[in-house]
């Protein structure tokens, strides 16, 4: 009797699970989505490169460099976070102005007192 090793959307699909545990209920659909698709695309993308057939060795490979299932959710609320922070600040930003190329070191100095 041969080994049955872990199809490369098996490990995939208990990495995301894996992360999505670590995510808030209203989060955890559009991340495992997102990164369900992000996975298989690059997976496809290192096979291709390779010349053959996505693996256990090649999928392992990418999850780990991809990071462990807490650190990916903590980047995936981060994201979520800046999202909503700018989506939320749209009168704020219509108002006053920004020019980053500005020049103005009477402010700075005034700051720094």
């Amino acid at each position: 009797m041969s080994a049955q090793f872990p199809k490369p959307d098996d490990l995939i699909a208990a990495y995301v699970g894996d992360v999505m545990k670590h995510l808030p209920m209203k989060q955890r659909n559009d991340v495992g989505f997102e990164l369900r698709a992000l996975l298989g695309e690059e997976l496809r993308g290192r096979a291709a490169d390779a010349g053959r057939l996505p693996d256990e060795a090649m999928t392992l490979e990418l999850l780990q460099g991809f990071g462990r299932p807490d650190d990916v959710a903590a980047r995936a609320r981060a994201r979520s976070v800046c999202a909503e922070m700018h989506a939320g600040f749209g009168a704020m930003r219509s108002h006053f102005g920004m020019n980053i190329e500005a020049s103005l070191p009477e402010v700075g100095q005034r700051v720094l007192r």
